[in-house]
């Protein structure tokens, strides 16, 4: 890294190649580890209430724990003022129950008390009364399960200085969930210290951690004093690619609490490839941050060159995006508008591992007091196959909607080419509405709560066109109507009907997708319900030729196939 922290492109694969610094996250890792001292602190202020003597014995600890609103614990062993305790499961409730926080197999070692008037270091503390420093703290497994919006925005309190000095020299947390949000995996820190002396801030030092494929690594530091300063920053860098990452990051999170400005830049190696040689990707990110408010996020600008997603994420396509994005919201009752502008220098089909699309243009609006809805009046897709056909392909136009737990898009094709998008596909020129509606999503409101069904997409399209790459000079109309329902384990086709001239082609059909058993794809498909073409001999060979059609699902769950039924169908004599 450079001396600004502003990240460089990682080097190459050579012997002595510098360690990239893993990812961080920022103060959002703090939250296991305060409420944790939270606990600790109520625990030994009722204890003390109750008399010392209580906390000292394991039997003493136990019928404390036992007598504490709010508190469950399992499986309590040893003793809570002693040097060491452990707990099976600790549950804290909160919010009338609704909001809970669950560790399992708690494990507090290496504890030393000290006490006012008894311990010179708590002089420069007038406030303290104690002072309590833990070699480490384990927990095998922490759940943080939040009560529904209430719509008000909370309020920090001028002072968060604690009556007790909390030093821990290591927290480890093997696993951290947080609703229904992807788990936190390893997560470290080395040196928590909250120090509520005048002038002193709370912080903590090498936080470390896995999370969606990313390896984290930073600090972070609070003031306990209004205006509460904050301060963050984090590295990252994809796990799978441990001492030669192809890209690294770094975050950094500034000002008072109530409002943050927050950085990131990221760089990566550059790429080779068609229209892409030697472009190194980066991404330069400026936000202004609000968390305490009903919504976070004020203004975001975004610049990105050269992106490659299949970079940051392994079954993404391979790209190369330049482009920006904007994100303005002047208040509660005013609208948040945004406007993404995308272009791929590397467009490629599907069957190559890349992004068939060119260009993306889209606008998105809502409100901060209509938090599950957002809608994209304008979005434009140019598809393409290769640099330099923006387009050629074909269009897509339409609008979105995202209410609650169902996104629907109505969109309109404009000679769009299958087969220049995937080369499995049958040679076509298309036109016509396209509508698709997804429901069991998660709602664009993150204090939403989980859909209550799986997810379930509908389908329907009128397209007309031509069909293409037939005999020379032959290029016949061709009309496709489809209406279908999937799932995760199914998918229902109500009917499908295909003309091309004389011929036309029927379909309906039912089909069971299950995962192999291993767990993993391709996916056995059993189908029932296919019917022949109308009017054709279908894979006879006879007279009026036969009619094929072969599908496959691979590892991305795409149908790859070739509907010959088109080109070869001819009706009976």
């Amino acid at each position: 890294m450079a001396a600004d922290n502003t990240p460089q492109a990682p080097p190459a694969e050579t012997g002595h190649s510098a360690r990239a610094k893993p990812v961080a996250t920022g103060l959002g890792l703090l939250l296991p580890s305060l409420w944790i001292i939270g606990l600790t602190l109520a625990l030994v202020a009722v204890g003390l209430g109750a008399g010392y003597g209580a906390l000292t014995t394991e039997a003493g600890s136990r019928w404390l724990l036992h007598k504490l609103p709010y508190i469950q614990v399992d499986g309590f062993r040893g003793a809570l003022l002693g040097e060491r305790w452990q707990a099976q499961r600790l549950v804290y409730s909160w919010a009338k129950g609704q909001s809970t926080l669950t560790l399992e197999e708690v494990d507090a070692q290496g504890l030393r008390w000290a006490w006012r008037g008894l311990s010179p270091e708590l002089a420069s503390a007038p406030k303290a009364w104690g002072a309590l420093h833990a070699k480490s703290l384990t927990v095998s497994k922490a759940t943080l399960r939040n009560a529904p919006a209430s719509g008000q925005a909370p309020k920090l309190p001028d002072s968060l200085a604690l009556p007790l000095q909390i030093e821990i020299d290591a927290v480890t947390l093997g696993e951290f969930q947080i609703d229904a949000l992807a788990p936190v995996q390893q997560l470290a820190a080395q040196g928590l210290v909250l120090d509520s002396r005048s002038g002193q801030r709370w912080r903590v030092q090498g936080i470390q951690g896995q999370w969606w494929g990313l390896v984290m690594d930073g600090s972070a530091s609070l003031a306990h004093q209004a205006p509460h300063s904050a301060s963050a920053q984090a590295s990252l860098r994809p796990l799978q690619d441990g001492d030669s990452p192809r890209w690294a990051a770094v975050v950094r999170a500034e000002g008072p609490f109530e409002q943050l400005d927050v950085t990131a830049t990221l760089r990566g190696l550059p790429q080779t490839g068609p229209g892409v040689a030697n472009a190194a990707p980066s991404l330069d990110l400026s936000a202004q941050v609000l968390p305490l408010k009903t919504w976070p996020l004020g203004l975001l600008n975004l610049k990105t060159e050269a992106l490659d997603l299949n970079a940051l994420q392994a079954q993404a396509p391979r790209t190369s995006l330049n482009g920006t994005a904007e994100i303005a919201s002047r208040g509660l009752n005013a609208p948040v508008t945004a406007r993404v502008q995308l272009a791929n220098a590397a467009p490629g089909r599907w069957d190559q591992g890349r992004l068939p699309v060119a260009q993306v243009s889209i606008d998105l609006a809502g409100r901060v007091d209509q938090r599950n809805q957002v809608t994209a009046p304008r979005l434009e897709l140019l598809l393409a196959d290769a640099p330099g056909s923006a387009g050629a392909a074909g269009r897509v136009t339409g609008r979105a909607d995202w209410r609650g737990h169902i996104l629907t898009l109505d969109t309109q094709l404009l000679d769009v080419q299958p087969q220049r998008l995937d080369q499995r596909a049958a040679g076509m020129r298309l036109s016509g509405p396209v509508a698709v509606s997804i429901s069991g999503l998660a709602s664009p409101d993150p204090a939403a709560k989980p859909a209550p069904t799986p997810w379930q997409a509908k389908l329907k399209l009128d397209l007309e066109g031509l069909l293409l790459n037939l005999a020379k000079g032959n290029s016949p109309p061709v009309k496709l109507q489809l209406e279908a329902t999937a799932s995760a384990a199914r998918v229902d086709v109500s009917q499908a009907s295909a003309k091309t001239g004389a011929a036309t082609a029927t379909s309906a059909a039912a089909c069971n997708v299950r995962p192999a058993l291993n767990g993993r794809w391709p996916a056995r498909v059993h189908c029932r319900g296919l019917t022949p073409p109308t009017g054709c001999l279908a894979s006879q060979g006879r007279r009026g030729g036969r009619a094929r059609i072969a599908c496959r699902v691979n590892g991305n769950l795409m149908c790859a196939c070739r509907p010959t039924v088109f080109a070869c169908c001819k009706p009976r004599p």
